[in-house]
């Protein structure tokens, strides 16, 4: 390794990002006599190995630290070796634009496989066209930046490492199929478009998960930040010395208490939030703004009338809602959130949740008159919503004047929470026009908030 290879790349985030994954621990149990045993993780059991002694430190595992069920308190003590696993499966990176977190840990990942033998690593994108147009074009730029010398005959190849055996994969989760790969290391990067259920797969099949993104709006990721397992790394553009000075200077430019980006009419608090520190922000034209989570045990538990909204779709995505109303408090759960082109199996899946068709209400899209009969031959008590000229800016302005909580569980309506914009004039600023795109859990919450407004005549 020369002197260019052994400095280039090597930012504060490489250095937080290098200690916190090498980091392994042994899992232990401890009697009431004190005597300690060490136990092998088999992911849905722990296996007593043998009685140990250690002058280590003891640490206590929170709760959920792993998926087995325990009926003992499990402790843990940092040290390598056979049995030991990494302290933090997830190791999440969160930050400001340029805060260098991709090119961090493509210098990390290189040097692993130079030196670690046998190793995979995967790195995932939600197409394989997108990973190719980043990640692997900066390992292409990377390599000869940093002194090393290696021969790229595509864009998206594996990279191979001759002396180790070791591997970095490129994989688009619109063409792998996350269910038969393995991986040492998956590294997810941005993984915005990214499903769930495949990072669940991806999760499964790996000994570490490496997420890095920017904080713009709610995702599956943030239940991940706060497993015990999880380590977050916050990085801004600063502690960047690769950051080109015009890159600098041109986020630097956001920043409102400056009077000089002010006076320039650079200043824009969304975009120093999001941007130059990294923390996630609202933006200007969201429609809504403040919706606090339940969860979902306490949202069950709550002693009030159940009413459901019903968003139909045919390619898009067909939306059942439940809605309890307390003192100006909304209460919602999404329970259907995915496309229904035929009415008869939207109706069993309805009847699998339960609803009263004698006193449950359901407040559907008036534009299906023909469900909305269909639901009623089937026995429900189906009414259409409320529409008109102003009926969607009224209902939206009724339900910012409440308090809202949304399930934790409401993925769906909670990304669309996000993403629920108004449109904006050629100035920037907001209409009263909503972007009509991924609406469906709001159209159906807004349905049934409205005929709550009526029915129980709510005043706010």
């Amino acid at each position: 390794m020369n002197l260019n290879q052994s400095n280039y790349g090597v930012t504060e985030v490489f250095v937080k990002h290098d200690y916190f994954a090498k980091l392994r621990i042994k899992l232990i149990k401890e009697s009431a006599d004190g005597k300690l045993t060490l136990l092998k993780d088999e992911g849905h059991k722990l296996i007593e190995i043998h009685e140990i002694t250690t002058t280590k430190k003891i640490y206590v595992a929170e709760k959920g630290f792993l998926s087995a069920e325990l009926d003992f308190e499990l402790k843990y003590i940092y040290e390598d070796g056979q049995y030991s696993i990494p302290r933090y499966k997830y190791i999440i990176h969160k930050g400001s634009s340029r805060s260098s977190k991709s090119w961090s840990l493509e210098e990390w990942c290189i040097r692993e496989c130079e030196t670690v033998n046998n190793l995979r690593i995967n790195v995932w994108r939600d197409t394989r066209t997108s990973l190719g147009d980043t990640i692997w074009k900066d390992f292409r730029k990377l390599f000869p930046l940093s002194g090393r010398s290696y021969k790229f005959t595509r864009n998206t190849v594996p990279l191979h490492f001759d002396k180790t055996n070791s591997t970095i994969e490129p994989h688009g989760a619109d063409v792998t199929n996350a269910h038969g790969i393995t991986q040492d290391i998956a590294w997810l990067n941005e993984p915005y478009l990214i499903p769930k259920d495949t990072f669940d797969q991806i999760d499964m099949r790996s000994e570490q998960v490496i997420l890095d993104l920017n904080p713009k709006a709610s995702h599956w990721s943030d239940k991940v930040s706060k497993h015990p397992r999880c380590k977050v790394i916050h990085s801004t553009f600063m502690e960047n010395p690769f950051c080109p000075p015009g890159q600098k200077a041109k986020i630097l430019s956001y920043d409102p208490d400056n009077p000089v980006n002010v006076a320039n009419g650079t200043a824009d608090e969304y975009m120093h939030q999001v941007y130059a520190l990294g923390l996630k922000a609202e933006k200007p034209n969201k429609v809504y703004k403040g919706w606090k989570e339940i969860d979902r045990l306490a949202f069950d538990a709550l002693p009030y009338n159940s009413y459901y909204g019903l968003d139909f779709g045919e390619t898009n995505a067909t939306a059942l809602v439940e809605c309890k109303y307390n003192d100006g408090n909304f209460y919602f759960c999404e329970h259907i959130y995915k496309p229904g082109k035929q009415i008869e199996s939207l109706i069993v899946e309805i009847e699998r949740l339960g609803i009263n068709k004698d006193t449950d209400i359901i407040v559907c899209d008036s534009a299906s008159p023909e469900k909305i009969q269909e639901l009623r031959m089937a026995g429900f008590y189906a009414v259409p919503a409320n529409k008109g000229s102003g009926s969607v800016v009224a209902g939206i302005s009724f339900l910012n004047r409440a308090n809202v909580y949304l399930t934790t569980d409401s993925e769906n309506s909670w990304n669309e929470y996000e993403l629920y914009e108004w449109e904006v004039d050629r100035y920037g600023l907001p209409t009263d026009k909503t972007i009509k795109k991924d609406d469906h859990a709001k159209d159906a919450e807004r349905y049934v908030a409205n005929y709550l407004k009526r029915h129980l005549d709510i005043q706010l």
